[in-house]
């Protein structure tokens, strides 16, 4: 779980660092800082309707296919949404709205956009992305196979060299206990940076 979180943060947060030598831990690119073409500026105001209408306007005239947007918000400005799209019908015995789905005119043949949630994203509350997600996949350096012969992940041939995405390490036996570790030299394919679009400076308190 610790895993799958540090990933999902650097995929959505982290800064490029390329490798200078081999001393050098390099360090993937993510969307936050990937995206230049497409963003608006908030200025410090609460997330409005309008914000979403431009940056889909933005993003239609850089070519972004909207085949499956959604948009990444962390747990205040997917509030917001809910705040601006939902609508509540009486109940007698439920109140409030959790907006999944919400249309956004322009934004592809349905203008569907999905609120997707990321925990990640409270370390950026100012901050929301609308992520063409058919773009969007991880990938790996093939790493050599397991030494105890224990398959994770799925192999894979790059260049000619054949390996694992990810490879379970043993370490030597000290005295009952038996351990390793996971080793796998991940990245971020987020295709073309146009695709995807940001609204910043964002208020992220009532």
């Amino acid at each position: 779980m610790k895993l799958a979180k540090d990933m999902e943060y650097s995929m959505l947060l982290g800064s490029y660092t390329a490798e200078s030598s081999s001393a050098t831990n390099t360090t993937m690119r993510g969307i936050k800082n990937a995206i230049s073409t497409n963003t608006v500026a908030a200025g410090g105001k609460q997330l409005e309707k309008t914000m979403l209408e431009e940056l889909v306007r933005e993003m239609v005239a850089s070519g972004a296919p909207f085949m499956d947007p959604v948009v990444v918000c962390g747990s205040y400005q997917l509030q917001r949404l809910s705040d601006i799209y939902g609508y509540a019908p009486p109940d007698r015995g439920m109140g409030g709205v959790y907006i999944k789905d919400f249309m956004v005119p322009g934004a592809g043949g349905s203008g569907i956009l999905t609120a997707l949630f990321s925990p990640q994203m409270d370390q950026q509350p100012d901050q929301v992305y609308v992520v063409e997600r058919s773009v969007c996949s991880p990938v790996f350096c093939p790493v050599p196979p397991a030494i105890a012969g224990i398959t994770l992940g799925q192999k894979m041939v790059s260049n000619s060299m054949s390996g694992l995405d990810v490879a379970y390490v043993e370490k030597p036996q000290s005295g009952a206990v038996f351990g390793g570790f996971l080793y796998m030299q991940p990245s971020f394919d987020y295709g073309p940076e146009m695709y995807h679009g940001s609204i910043t400076g964002l208020a992220y308190t009532a």
